[in-house]
């Protein structure tokens, strides 16, 4: 019996040691993988460097043409060009269109539909409007724009997205240049190598008369020469003594020589398989995770983004700006750093919901909402499986009432009847997702504790199909309450809390401000007074932990105050409290803030 208790000691103990010498091969794989993508970054590409930083030296607006042949790395360079030489930081927009999908319909209205839904327009814009948008963008953050394959682009329809997009847009930026640090770039990005022969429309060289609205064409994208190997393989020696790429059985010569006969004389992405497979990485795969996300800086949340006015989100709903405090900020920070849900407390309607919105919009990122109810079940986040549709399509196909033979593999999968929930689609998506889980505490007890696993380790099991679903990229998870139920130990543990202050008042007037723009600054200062004036007697009415009025029902009041004509308002303002309904919601505000009138009066 203490044998039988020894060797399964061993044999834990074996596992356990096993599953450590996987965890630091896979940290070294990571390791290698990282060094080796900083050292491709050095590879080739000099001239194309060159030119584009002499031209970015004399302005920080302009257009840019990345052309060679097929697998000459154009997709390579521009990631070079925006990681190391473009002042991109934590605050900008990145706009990419694929027009390999748009501009072989020949049709150029697709492309300013697609354009229009990018930035936030809605698909039913003019180029006009679309470059007033990307304009007022500009001029609070960097603004990066990038037409991957212009090949596939008629050079007519070319000469129009530059004619009635990029002209008037950099025209009207020059006009203010001086008045901003930020940059306004466009990649037009071909892989054929056509585009390059439309010389009219470019320009090669740096002349003193050149205007950014005048696209500069980049040198050609050339192969790499056993002169521009031998110096990036001494670098790498010099630099990155780590990467297993310097065999001891080759000398330098040889090396070269070999890597040039495997890659069609220098083609660069055949050469970047070389070099990957010498150095025991996988280019396929780790070239997606490497430009993945073109930028390779980390989310950082600054508060300092905001949607100009009118603007839309890609749904039609009204953005509005969101002005967080500092405090609020490092929370959101913390929480995309340390990839935990970060649960938000406060009173109704103090912006806990509409801070997700915020960070999304300012991140550039997609939002997913999950309101909550008390009916819903944390499985709805995940997925819900039609087995009504299933058993219904079953029953046709048995009866033959279902003739095509493409419909019989359809239904006889059961992951033709799941459909994705919230998490479930953030989850799945090449992009980090915001999610926003709203009112937690509405829902059942058991609710949060049915949601550890799937926010702790980000995954879960489609039961009826098995599948296991594991998040590609771990979402930025924002919770909010509003403490109408006590939630479990276990769900607390898993996330940061914050809890969300009630503005101050100057943060009250720079709210007001901002929702409407314009308005009269005696109104404004008026108006959160009294405000002001009503929530301290609500408060002393009936203590800290009852409802007050809230900074989005002093939105809705003074909205309603703006309808009529200022002298009016401020009359009115100054007696009985106006349009009191908007801002008490109960019979008992109503009869203590009469009675509290009479005893002034």
């Amino acid at each position: 019996m203490a044998l039988f208790s020894l060797n399964k000691q061993i044999e834990e103990a074996e596992a356990e040691r096993y599953k450590i010498i996987q965890q630091i091969d896979n940290l070294d794989s990571v390791a290698c993988s990282e060094e080796l993508y900083r050292a491709l970054l050095k590879l080739g590409y000099r001239e194309q460097v060159r030119s584009f930083l002499k031209f970015l030296k004399a302005q920080s607006i302009g257009a840019f043409l990345i052309h060679g042949l097929l697998d000459h790395g154009q997709r390579w360079l521009l990631n070079r060009l925006v990681t190391q030489h473009i002042r991109f930081g934590t605050m900008g927009k990145m706009v990419r269109i694929e027009l390999d999908r748009i501009g072989r319909r020949r049709d150029i209205s697709c492309l300013w539909r697609e354009l229009g839904g990018r930035v936030g327009l809605g698909r039913q814009h003019s180029p006009t409007e679309i470059t007033e948008r990307v304009f007022h963008w500009w001029k609070t953050q960097n603004v990066i724009l990038v037409f991957h394959d212009v090949d596939c682009m008629p050079e007519g329809y070319l000469q129009e997205l530059l004619d009635e997009f990029w002209l008037p847009l950099a025209s009207q930026a020059r006009e203010v240049v001086s008045q901003t640090k930020y940059q306004l770039l466009m990649f037009l990005v071909d892989y054929e190598g056509c585009v390059g022969c439309h010389d009219t429309m470019f320009v090669e060289q740096l002349e003193p008369t050149w205007e950014p609205r005048v696209p500069i064409k980049l040198p050609t994208i050339n192969p790499f020469c056993d002169r521009t190997l031998t110096d990036w393989i001494e670098m790498v020696e010099t630099d990155f003594n780590t990467l297993p790429l310097v065999e001891v059985i080759y000398q330098m010569e040889d090396l070269v020589k070999e890597i040039l006969k495997n890659s069609d004389n220098g083609v660069p992405e055949l050469a970047f398989l070389e070099i990957c497979q010498r150095c025991g990485c996988n280019w396929y795969e780790e070239r997606e995770r490497w430009l993945k996300n073109l930028t390779h800086k980390p989310l950082e949340y600054t508060g300092k983004v905001q949607p100009q006015f009118g603007e839309r989100d890609a749904t039609g709903q009204l953005l509005y700006p969101y002005l967080p405090n500092e405090e609020l900020i490092e929370a959101v920070n913390l929480a995309i750093y340390l990839e935990r849900p970060l649960l938000l407390k406060g009173e109704p309607g103090c912006g806990k919901t509409r801070l997700a919105r915020a960070v999304a919009y300012e991140l550039d990122l997609p939002l997913e909402a999950w309101y909550i109810k008390s009916t819903t079940r944390a499985k709805d986040g995940l997925y819900s499986y039609d087995a009504v549709s299933r058993l219904r399509d079953a029953q046709l196909a048995a009866t033959g009432r279902i003739i095509k033979d493409e419909d019989i593999p359809r239904i006889s999968d059961p992951a033709t009847y799941v459909k994705w929930g919230p998490l479930g689609r953030a989850f799945q998506n090449e992009q980090r997702t915001v999610v926003l889980i709203d009112e937690i505490d509405k829902a059942d007890i058991d609710f949060p504790n049915d949601l550890l696993l799937e926010l702790d380790e980000q995954r879960f099991i489609v039961e009826e199909t098995e599948q296991e679903v594991q998040a590609k990229v771990p979402p930025i998870v924002f919770i909010t309450s509003n403490d109408e139920k006590d939630l479990p130990d276990a769900f607390l543990r898993r996330c940061l809390f914050h809890y969300v202050e009630f503005p101050s008042p100057p943060k009250l007037v720079e709210i007001v401000n901002n929702h409407f723009p314009d308005s009269p600054k005696a109104l404004v200062d008026k108006a959160v007074v009294r405000f002001l004036l009503l929530r301290e007697e609500m408060r002393k009415d009936k203590g800290e932990g009852g409802k007050k009025v809230s900074t989005s029902e002093l939105i809705d009041w003074f909205k309603v105050l703006r309808r009529y004509p200022q002298d009016e308002v401020l009359a009115k303002l100054d007696g009985k409290l106006p349009f009191a309904g908007v801002l008490l919601k109960s019979w008992d505000d109503h009869i203590r803030h009469l009675r509290q009138s009479r005893g002034r009066e």
